[in-house]
């Protein structure tokens, strides 16, 4: 079971992944963008599919994380749209 987020049920039915940095100022660093592809394909191919969405997107009290350069198309990008 997760810590990450503040509503336990869904620290019971996710997967936490951190990316460090302060995303509202700078872009993901094109290195990360693609470990965490390559992380996304590992869990995929272990897990079967599974669904991306940032932070925000779990909490509505959440509302700068990950930071606006995570933006809907990286998002979207993860999940092949």
């Amino acid at each position: 079971t997760g810590a990450a987020l503040s509503l336990p049920a869904l620290n019971e039915e996710t997967i936490s992944v951190c990316l460090v940095g302060q995303f509202d100022d700078s872009p993901v660093p094109s290195a990360q963008v693609a470990a965490l592809e390559e992380l996304v394909a590992y869990l995929r191919a272990r897990l079967g599919e599974i669904r991306v969405v940032a932070h925000e997107g779990l909490e509505s009290e959440v509302v700068t994380c990950p930071g606006r350069y995570v933006n809907a198309g990286l998002i979207g990008a993860l999940n092949g749209e």
